[in-house]
């Protein structure tokens, strides 16, 4: 899993780190977006995020 940060709206052109062990990218991905998140508003922006990724790949 890579991970990078930005700040307001922009997207990273580069990552700032690689994940390669699984269970740990698993527990990120349970803290963000699992049924007892850290964040709400996290889980909410990654959502938008994915599905304008997605929509943007479809088109």
């Amino acid at each position: 899993m890579q991970i990078a940060f930005s700040e307001g709206d922009s997207v990273p052109e580069q990552c700032d780190t690689v994940i390669k062990n699984k269970a740990l990218c698993l527990a990120v991905f349970d803290s963000i977006i699992g049924k007892h998140s850290v964040s709400p508003a996290a889980k909410c922006s990654l959502a938008v995020r994915l599905a304008q990724l997605l929509n943007q790949s479809l088109s």
